[in-house]
């Protein structure tokens, strides 16, 4: 019985730190993707401020839009 117990013992802590990785890495992707569609945002608005193309705005505002878009489908295929 001890030896059920303690290999129970280690399924759980085994579990509880894949958790704790999954969110953290989560997390990291949250702010990555943030970062960057701010950054495409501001790219945009900077190109369209100094006179170029309007198509270079719309390529630079439409990616992140688009990844985020795929994002949110993708994660409704895994529910």
């Amino acid at each position: 019985m001890a030896m059920v117990e303690i290999e129970q013992a280690h399924r759980i802590a085994q579990e509880k730190s894949a958790v704790e990785a999954m969110v953290k890495d989560t997390r990291r992707g949250h702010w990555m993707g943030w970062t960057i569609s701010i950054g495409a945002i501001i790219a945009s608005v900077g190109t369209a401020m100094i006179g170029a193309h309007p198509s270079v705005s719309i390529a630079l505002v439409s990616l992140p839009v688009v990844a985020i878009v795929q994002a949110f489908l993708s994660r409704k295929d895994k529910s």
